[in-house]
């Protein structure tokens, strides 16, 4: 009985550890994310309508 108990509490105390882990693996992959949209050269607006038009007359084109 209280090797069951030993077991249950290990368990538990494995869980929690891997739980915490995982949460300081998602906070980390955030902050990277956050980091490196921080650094993306975002375009102008008519730069991203004209590339977009660009774009939807090639797709026209190469559907017909």
């Amino acid at each position: 009985m209280a090797k069951k108990e030993a077991e249950k509490k290990e368990s538990t105390r494995e869980a929690s550890a891997n739980q915490s882990t995982s949460s300081t693996n998602v906070v980390a992959f955030l902050k990277g994310t956050k980091d490196e949209l921080a650094k993306v050269v975002w375009p102008s607006r008519p730069q991203l309508i004209s590339e977009s038009a660009a774009v939807i007359l090639m797709v026209s084109l190469s559907a017909t």
